[in-house]
């Protein structure tokens, strides 16, 4: 089993009026695939292997103890390094609020959570884009 392997990517959403908004600033969450947190997913996100939510905060879960964390840089990018072989979820928070539109000086949340599924063996670099 190899230990060696990398998920290294980038997360954004583009906003209502076109705008391109990274994850920069935000945690990126890797967690293993196994019954709890494929449950989790599925409830959360819509599938199995992922989906968007209008959520940018996480709730405390049971497998939170198994969760890694790192921080998006100023680009947006992540990555996670010395992973064994394996299927893991990463979520990324964009955290999106734009002007409602009305003239009404309000803000609308726009952004969200984006989960995927990846599968790392044999020493990979994987490159992902979470984005929807």
């Amino acid at each position: 089993m190899s230990s060696s392997n990398i998920i290294k990517g980038t997360a954004f959403l583009r906003t209502r009026n076109g705008q391109t908004r990274s994850c920069a600033g935000s945690p990126v969450r890797l967690f293993p695939r196994g019954p709890s947190t494929i449950a989790f997913v599925r409830r959360a996100y819509g599938a199995e292997t992922g989906g968007f939510a209008r959520r940018t905060s996480w709730e405390p879960q049971p497998f939170d103890p198994v969760v890694t964390i790192e921080t998006c840089d100023a680009q947006g990018g992540f990555a996670f390094d010395r992973l064994p072989d394996g299927d893991y979820y990463v979520a990324a928070v964009v955290s999106i609020e734009s002007p409602a539109g009305d003239g009404g000086g309000y803000m609308v949340q726009e952004g969200g959570t984006i989960v995927t599924l990846v599968s790392v063996s044999g020493g990979a670099v994987k490159p992902i884009v979470l984005t929807r």
